[in-house]
């Protein structure tokens, strides 16, 4: 592993949506942080140029496996299937859900062959990977299923001064409350403190109760006190730094909170999405594979405009370079 110059993979999402884009701008200012890391591009080569000439960005090819953008070179990887010249930025098509499965199975595959120390992705438009025919719910779950051996993986979304982990994703509302058990909330309470005890002494956890009030003491249903209360008391006795279940409504303006756990996509998401709309991003983390994306979606409606924002990829790429190299030393 190179300790100094950490090696990451940038999938760049569905290549119909703002992905391109904002890997190009984010890699076109030329930040410190960008600087500390040898990056290798993963996309369809008519992709990048298309985005890079709507977004006014100096890019070149410079061979099969090396490309210039804005002066800087990186190394590029183009899959073996690429995309025909009737490609179209904008549209939601099985064409480009295949291409961006395929650019994350890439980096995936590299990052567990050593190849990579981290992974930077741009977003996915999950209808168009669907359309494709390929069953597909999230990149936590495409992680999980490519290691293998049954590691859990959870989505932590970090925001503003709000880092949230969910112990339910996507699913339904009414599915999410029947996958809701001791263990399930347990390994989600486990995989949050080893996350952050690289970082803290001793991080501090609260964990969501999932009725409103967290049933205030069963008045609005038991979930709270059968499923959730033994699994904090459980981590509690693995000296884990716990506490709840607490009301969610109550919870979320708290600064004092290195993690909250929530039960369900919807009760996480909201609050990090709101304070941080535009800066919001999401690591899957309980595996050896350091990988992240940005927690907005793919944006079709002002793709290849030029008009992106690119503030939460370049976001994500520091945190993954930083823990790359927290990673290094451990």
């Amino acid at each position: 592993m190179n300790q100094l110059n950490p090696k990451i993979a940038l999938p760049i999402g569905d290549p119909s949506g703002i992905g391109p884009e904002i890997v190009l701008k984010t890699l076109a200012d030329k930040s410190p942080n960008t600087a500390q890391a040898n990056c290798t591009l993963i996309g369809d080569w008519i992709a990048l140029e298309a985005h890079a000439r709507a977004a006014k960005i100096d890019l070149k090819r410079l061979s099969s496996s090396h490309i210039m953008i804005t002066g800087s070179i990186y190394e590029y990887v183009e899959p073996s299937t690429k995309l025909n010249e009737s490609f179209i930025i904008g549209n939601t098509t099985p064409d480009c859900g295949r291409a961006c499965f395929q650019y994350a199975e890439i980096a995936i595959s590299g990052a567990i062959a050593g190849k990579f120390e981290g992974i930077a992705a741009a977003p996915h438009t999950e209808l168009s990977i669907n359309q494709a025919g390929i069953k597909f719910s999230g990149y936590p779950n495409l992680l999980a299923s490519m290691i293998g051996g049954g590691h859990p993986i959870s989505l932590l979304m970090i925001g503003g001064h709000l880092a949230v982990i969910h112990v339910t994703l996507h699913q339904s509302l009414a599915s999410a409350i029947k996958a809701i058990t001791i263990d399930r909330v347990l390994q989600t309470i486990r995989t949050a403190f080893q996350f952050f005890k690289t970082l803290e002494n001793d991080p501090k956890i609260a964990v969501c109760g999932l009725n409103p009030h967290a049933g205030e003491d069963g008045l609005f249903g038991n979930e709270d006190i059968d499923l959730i209360l033994p699994a904090i008391q459980r981590a509690c006795s693995e000296n884990m730094n716990v506490l709840g279940p607490v009301s969610p409504d109550s919870t979320f303006h708290r600064t004092d909170l290195d993690c909250i756990v929530a039960m369900y996509h919807d009760q996480g998401h909201i609050p990090v999405k709101t304070i941080a709309p535009r800066s919001s991003i999401a690591l899957s983390i309980g595996s050896n594979i350091l990988f992240g994306t940005v927690a907005h979606g793919s944006a079709l409606d002002i793709s290849g405009q030029g008009q992106a924002d690119h503030s939460a990829f370049d976001r994500l790429l520091t945190e993954i370079i930083t823990k790359s190299h927290l990673n290094s030393h451990q």
